[in-house]
């Protein structure tokens, strides 16, 4: 507050202080997208009869540089609305977590993992745009997904993870940039371990078995 001549106090003036380095769009990446999860399990539905589909929505960050990173004030302005708590510092190499209903996704992935918060609004299942900033209003983050690029992640289980999670100038609006989680239900909090590129051999992983990529006449081009 400032208080004038007449004795009189001003409104209260906020602001958030980034001591050390802050998140940028050369240190911090979002490597993990599940915007179209799969539908309650018979334990998850008895857990919580009201869990819908979108209760298990995450998005992934990590901390690319070598240093720790202050997170402070990184927001989404479209697709979701969610901005990081003040003091929220990321180790290098060290993943975050944000979520659409924790105890959902607790509930799906177990207790412990890297959460730093839940988001308002959901995902949008046949794709859209986010925007990601920092601090001082500038893009992390600024592309469009859809629900076409591959069909294993909306619905299916799998989840969205970029080719390249250490990439922080890839243009994340092309879906070359993006691939398939090895793992169903995805790795949040961890690394990605791999991914099944939309390439034919990706497409071939997906739906067939061992036998049946052996077998030219099941699997042939």
């Amino acid at each position: 507050r400032a208080r004038a001549a007449s004795g009189e106090w001003s409104a209260p003036s906020e602001g958030i202080f980034v001591v050390g380095t802050a998140a940028s769009a050369a240190n911090l990446t979002i490597t993990e997208l599940n915007y179209h999860p799969s539908d309650p399990t018979p334990t998850e539905a008895a857990a919580d009869p009201t869990y819908r589909d979108d209760d298990f929505e995450f998005i992934e960050f990590k901390n690319t540089s070598a240093s720790e990173i202050d997170l402070s004030g990184v927001s989404f302005v479209d697709g979701i609305t969610f901005t990081v708590p003040a003091t929220t510092i990321l180790q290098p190499g060290a993943y975050a977590l944000i979520v659409e209903n924790q105890a959902a996704f607790e509930q799906r992935y177990s207790a412990g993992l890297p959460i730093i918060g839940t988001y308002a609004d959901k995902f949008s299942n046949d794709g859209e745009s986010l925007r990601l900033v920092d601090i001082e209003g500038n893009d992390i983050a600024n592309f469009t997904f859809n629900d076409t690029w591959y069909q294993p992640t909306d619905g299916d289980g799998y989840t969205l993870v970029p080719v390249d999670e250490d990439a922080t100038d890839a243009d994340r609006s092309n879906p070359a940039s993006w691939g398939i989680s090895c793992l169903l239900l995805g790795t949040p909090g961890a690394a990605n371990g791999g991914v099944l590129s939309h390439t034919f051999e990706g497409w071939l992983n997906y739906h067939f078995d061992a036998a049946e990529r052996a077998d030219q006449s099941i699997s042939g081009p």
